[in-house]
């Protein structure tokens, strides 16, 4: 995902998402979105592949 996506998805600023990058430690609320968004994608594109075949 790209900085903009992210930060759409997660519903706070690309300046948010850009610090969060440098930070040392994410959030855990950061952590956990993130995760959920990620895992939410691999199973859109396992499905989609799953139509088309």
């Amino acid at each position: 995902m790209t900085l903009d996506e992210m930060a759409a998805a997660l519903e706070i600023s690309r300046r948010q998402v850009a610090d969060g990058r440098k930070a040392k430690r994410i959030p855990g609320n950061v952590a956990y979105a993130t995760r959920y968004l990620v895992e939410a994608a691999h199973k859109n594109d396992s499905r989609s592949k799953t139509m088309i075949a």
